[in-house]
């Protein structure tokens, strides 16, 4: 009876035993297939980039996009620890770029810089073969470029209000320039005077040269240039400045106060530059591709280097980019049809 009850506890440690080392080995089994599964859905993010990437461009290079473009080209591929071919694919302000990246395969690898115009195309070309809110993926504003509201310096007002209280007792009179039917230069322009409830008369120009070298000889009154442009002449005495057009002052003048703080409560319109994908890249490639841009935004010689340009580094969410696509394109679709622009 001893040697049968002494064996009673050796089989019940080893029944124990096996049910342990099965519900062990499940454990491990079920471990193993979620670290899989986990391993496969982050594998892309961890693998990407493993060769070069195509920047596109929708402007000709010497532009103010192709400039930021190449600017931030280099830094973004040393963090990438990939190459980064730029290529430049002008035509239709940048409609054509945008056709192509749009059809472009989902990977990352394929990655395009557009421009404030990329907001403002819908209402100039009411047709286009995508829809600029839908097909594509936002993954950083890289940088606004502010303009900056210039008067030749024989007109008697030192500053917005008292332009306006000029451009209201003269209706129609007044002319402004801009660099070209649709540019952001005259939407600019047109939004102030939505704003403040004048007329002037429209003069475009075929560029900001053209524009800026009339105004100097006072055969305009107003123009809304890049500030970078107009600065020399700003400086020179050549122009006056009156206000920038952004949400905040000028790095690059900063003495000139903003549209808002004249008294235009909202104002903001500029150029601006950002990065997009086509719609589907997966969100962790989107996610690597923002990293790296703000991580090339932060360093020194890229702060420096926008600020001779007149450039504002930003390096928003994905998420912030897109809702400000999005609240463009109805913004100036509005200004477009209150202003009734037409192109030609």
């Amino acid at each position: 009876m001893n040697g049968r009850r002494s064996s009673e506890p050796r089989h019940l440690f080893a029944l124990l035993y096996i049910r342990a080392n099965g519900f062990l080995r499940c454990l491990l089994v079920a471990s193993a297939f979620v670290a899989a599964a986990l391993a496969s859905t982050m594998a892309p993010g961890q693998s990407y980039p493993t060769k070069p990437i195509r920047l596109i461009i929708g402007y000709e290079p010497g532009g103010g996009a192709d400039n930021v473009a190449r600017l931030l080209a280099a830094p973004i591929a040393e963090v990438l620890g990939q190459q980064i071919v730029v290529d430049n694919r002008s035509g239709a302000n940048g409609v054509v770029a945008a056709e192509m990246v749009a059809r472009s395969p989902q990977d990352g690898y394929t990655i395009h810089v557009v421009t404030s115009s990329h907001v403002t195309n819908p209402a100039v070309y009411p047709k286009l073969s995508y829809d600029t809110a839908k097909d594509f993926t936002a993954v950083s504003e890289l940088a606004d470029a502010p303009l900056v509201m210039v008067v030749h310096p024989s007109m008697k007002a030192s500053n917005v209000a008292e332009f306006i209280e000029i451009a209201k007792a003269k209706p129609g009179e007044l002319i402004y320039a801009s660099a070209g039917l649709g540019n952001m230069t005259q939407v600019a322009a047109e939004l102030f005077s939505l704003m403040v409830g004048i007329k002037m008369i429209h003069v475009p120009y075929k560029g900001s040269g053209p524009a800026i070298i009339d105004l100097i000889g006072g055969r305009t009154t107003v123009y809304f240039p890049p500030v970078p442009s107009a600065f020399p002449h700003i400086q020179s005495g050549k122009l006056k400045a009156l206000a920038v057009t952004g949400n905040k002052r000028s790095r690059t003048a900063p003495a000139i106060p903003t549209l808002a703080e004249s008294g235009l409560a909202g104002y903001e319109a500029g150029s601006w530059y950002g990065v997009i994908v086509p719609k589907g890249t997966p969100p962790n490639i989107v996610g690597v591709l923002h990293a790296a841009s703000v991580k090339a935004l932060q360093l020194p010689l890229t702060q420096e280097r926008m600020k001779t340009q007149g450039l504002e580094p930003v390096g928003s969410s994905p998420a912030e980019f897109d809702a400000k696509i999005k609240r463009d394109i109805v913004k100036w679709r509005r200004v477009f049809k209150e202003a009734n622009i037409v192109m030609q």
